[in-house]
């Protein structure tokens, strides 16, 4: 499955995913006592830049991250992607899943609007 985010309007998708072990304290109720404990953490990146970014951040404070590579969307994808502009992430998903795109808001309107019109004018 794809994975992707909705950018000022434009689908970005995943191109990686980067996860890693952290300690944190931990409030113990049985030995009411402070302890460490391991907890996973992960974080989808949307561009080679990020992902570095991220791992830099993350070397500097010597953890060692598990980087898999998302699934890349195919070219015809992209492309189709490339100049469309969506006001809704489930519009975005409807696109990416069937390549249909949903109507506008205008588009709608002016679709009632001619219905409204050519019902007055049958009567």
């Amino acid at each position: 499955m794809l994975k992707f985010v909705l950018a000022d309007g434009k689908i970005k998708f995943a191109t990686h995913k980067v996860e890693w072990q952290e300690t944190q304290k931990q409030f113990d109720s049985e030995t009411k006592k402070m302890v460490d404990a391991a907890k996973t953490m992960s974080q989808d990146c949307y561009s080679e830049e990020q992902k570095n970014s991220l791992v830099s951040v993350l070397a500097e404070r010597n953890i060692n991250p598990v980087i898999t590579e998302c699934d890349t969307p195919s070219a015809d994808l992209l492309a189709k992607c490339k100049d469309v502009f969506f006001n809704a992430y489930s519009d975005a998903e409807q696109f990416v899943n069937t390549g249909i795109k949903p109507k506008s808001q205008i588009e709608i309107l002016q679709e009632t609007v001619d219905a409204l019109v050519i019902s007055d004018l049958e009567v």
